[in-house]
């Protein structure tokens, strides 16, 4: 009977790991939902900061062109 208690103690070794397993899935799983949830507020994150990008390229555009002057004619 010594192979029926080694084979009861492989069973339950292997029962251990994939609680294990499980258990560490179960944490990633819930890891991954939380940055899904966080992921809209991301995005509109983003997107205030590529507007207020645009804008301030618009705006270093225009300083530059005021700094130029009109375009000088003749030479």
């Amino acid at each position: 009977m010594f192979w029926a208690g080694t084979y009861t103690a492989g069973l339950d070794s292997k029962i251990a790991g994939l609680t294990e397993n499980d258990l560490r899935l179960g944490e990633r799983l819930a890891s991954l939902e939380r940055d899904r949830d966080r992921l809209p507020k991301l995005e509109e994150r983003f997107g205030r900061i590529e507007e207020k990008m645009s804008m301030m390229i618009e705006l270093l555009r225009e300083t530059r062109q005021e700094r130029q002057g009109p375009p000088k004619r003749g030479g």
